[in-house]
C-alpha cells in the first residue's frame, strides 16, 4: 500500500477502482463530495482496504 493521503486515495479509487460494491461506490461517492477535514481511523482503514482490493 503507498503512503498516500486518504482523498488521494479516494481519488484513485474514483477514477480507477473495479468492480466495486454499490456500498463501496456510495462511500468513495460521499467522500469524493463532502471530504471531512480529518479522516477517522475507521474510515482510513476502509478506504485502504478498498485500494488494496480493487485497484
Amino acid at each position: 500500500m503507498p503512503d498516500f493521503e486518504p482523498q488521494v486515495l479516494v481519488e484513485h479509487i474514483d477514477n480507477f477502482g473495479k468492480g466495486l460494491s454499490e456500498w463501496e461506490i456510495t462511500f468513495v461517492a460521499d467522500m469524493m463530495d463532502n471530504p471531512p477535514i480529518v479522516y477517522s481511523e475507521k474510515q482510513i482503514t476502509i478506504i485502504e482496504r478498498i485500494y488494496d482490493e480493487k485497484c
